[in-house]
């Protein structure tokens, strides 16, 4: 996370949030629910963080997740790439669109 200055500058440099875990993967395929939480492909699955950057929990996989969407009418699905396939999870929010 960094300040911007009214001239275009970037400062105060800071860490908003860390992926840690194990399993297989890097940060990869953001995206943002209608609550404001930020989900993130890496070590492991899919990494959530409130608007914060405080860590929510993880969606565990057994292989490499590397980007997801939110679909599905509601926008409540998540449909998630992976090393060898494509899983569907029915969430509780939906994904901004």
């Amino acid at each position: 996370v960094f300040d911007v200055t009214t001239d275009g500058k970037l400062t105060n440099k800071k860490i908003w949030a860390k992926t840690e875990g194990s399993g297989k993967g890097l940060p990869d395929g953001m995206k943002i629910d209608c609550e404001g939480n930020l989900y993130c492909c890496a070590q492991g699955g899919i990494h959530i963080f409130n608007k914060d950057g405080k860590f929510l929990g993880r969606i565990c996989f057994p292989v490499q997740v590397a980007n997801f969407t939110f679909g599905g009418v509601d926008g409540k699905i998540l449909f998630i790439c992976a090393t060898d396939r494509i899983y569907s999870i029915r969430g509780k929010v939906c994904g901004v669109r």
